[in-house]
């Protein structure tokens, strides 16, 4: 398994530690046992659905899917997402956003690490690298 890049993934009020690219892989999966030791408290499968809760209020939800259970992620995930699952006969389309968008959802990753997998066709890095260090 080829990793090009690991970090946090924020999206809302929730944080995907150690988040993986793995351009190889057909599917996004998630931990559920890194979930349990990362602050969820429990994690509710149903006939239809999962519910992840932390401090008795559900955090995350998801919809069942054939054997597999899928997040119900907010817009700006649902989009990079449907890039690669909208048309699964025709090329791929990388999904696009500027490199500081990057940065930060690639867990503060380094902009020549941004640049070098805009360059392999794995993402769509727009704008310019931005001078200096990163505010966080």
């Amino acid at each position: 398994m080829d990793v090009k890049a690991m970090g946090d993934y924020k999206e809302g009020g929730i944080t995907l530690q150690k988040v993986l690219h793995v351009p190889s892989l057909k599917a996004n999966l998630m931990s559920i046992s890194s979930a349990l030791e990362n602050g969820v408290d429990k994690v509710v499968f149903e006939q239809n659905g999962v519910r992840i809760m932390k401090e008795g209020k559900t955090i995350a939800t998801g919809s069942r899917d054939g054997l597999l259970f899928r997040l119900d992620i907010a817009p700006a995930a649902q989009q990079m997402d449907q890039a690669s699952t909208d048309k699964p006969a025709q090329a791929k389309t990388p999904p696009k956003a500027s490199y500081e968008i990057w940065h930060r959802r690639l867990g503060h990753l380094n902009y020549q690490a941004i640049k070098k997998l805009h360059a392999e066709g794995e993402l769509v890095a727009t704008g310019k690298i931005p001078d200096g260090p990163c505010g966080s």
